[in-house]
């Protein structure tokens, strides 16, 4: 009898101590984007130069690489742009936008600056909820045996909306950077690491038995660069606090509203490019 109540009282031990590892878990993870804008982006220069043309599309490519960070506890989690982190680091005019996620509360905030009035806002938003379909497929992300899983995304009435306005407002006098294009289905997919169980991922994607280290979403990928796993200085997750709080819904009817004062007679928002 009291060797079944020790043999008890080791498995309840070591699931205590499972449950504690599980709460303390955290670690800091950084993601490497890459969007390909071929077909998306279309201008059109004063001059016509073919070269000017190909500078210009280079240079936008490039504007859509980055490096982010994400920290993370087993319900809270911080993301922003790693380069914008090192700027705060050496200049206290520097702005870093972030992104807090609380798995447990379900909710999203977002610090961002606004371009067009310069003010700070906290943008607060339900967690993007992902119908995930979990497949058997696996591949070695860095250490980690990873596992795919699939998100079908439909088209919303929105997008349907802000296509035909598009549409309607294009004006071959006009310089339209981004290219009118028809909305579709998406297909988003994901690899997670069922070893790391924690539910987070880059960007707004998450709810996975296991931490995203991949996501390729519309032409846009992020995949896991560095992972450093419950260092030995605990990961501090704040929640962003400078700026004006709003929800997502004003702060999307704010922007639509500061937009229409940008637009010319013909409804169209006119862009410059010259060459130096």
């Amino acid at each position: 009898m009291k060797r079944i109540f020790s043999l008890c009282m080791v498995v309840l031990n070591f699931a205590f101590s499972t449950s504690i590892c599980s709460q303390n878990f955290q670690g800091i993870a950084h993601y490497e984007y890459k969007k390909d804008m071929a077909g998306k982006v279309t201008f059109q220069t004063s001059n016509g130069s073919e070269a000017l043309d190909q500078d210009i599309m280079q240079k936008i490519q490039k504007s859509f690489e980055k490096t982010f960070e994400l920290r993370f506890n087993q319900t809270e989690a911080v993301y922003q742009e790693l380069q914008k982190v090192a700027m705060k680091n050496g200049s206290d005019n520097a702005t870093v936008d972030k992104l807090y996620s609380n798995l447990f509360q379900k909710v999203m905030i977002e610090e961002v600056e606004n371009e067009w009035d310069s003010k700070k806002y906290l943008v607060r938003d339900s967690l993007s909820s992902y119908n995930w379909t979990l497949e058997n497929s696996t591949k070695k992300i860095g250490d980690y045996e990873c596992y795919k899983a699939i998100a079908i995304v439909k088209v919303s009435e929105k997008d349907l909306t802000d296509y035909v306005d598009q549409i309607s407002n294009n004006n071959s006098k006009s310089v339209n950077l981004l290219a009118a294009v028809p909305p579709k289905e998406k297909i988003i997919i994901a690899w997670y690491a069922p070893a790391i169980s924690v539910s987070h991922g880059p960007e707004k994607y998450q709810g996975l038995p296991g931490l995203i280290l991949e996501v390729i979403d519309d032409g846009a990928i992020w995949s896991c660069s560095k992972l450093i796993l419950n260092p030995l200085k605990k990961i501090i997750v704040k929640i962003p606090t400078k700026g004006k709080f709003i929800f997502k819904m004003e702060y999307d009817i704010l922007v639509e509203k500061q937009l229409e004062t940008m637009k010319d007679e013909d409804g169209v928002i006119q862009l410059q490019i010259q060459e130096d």
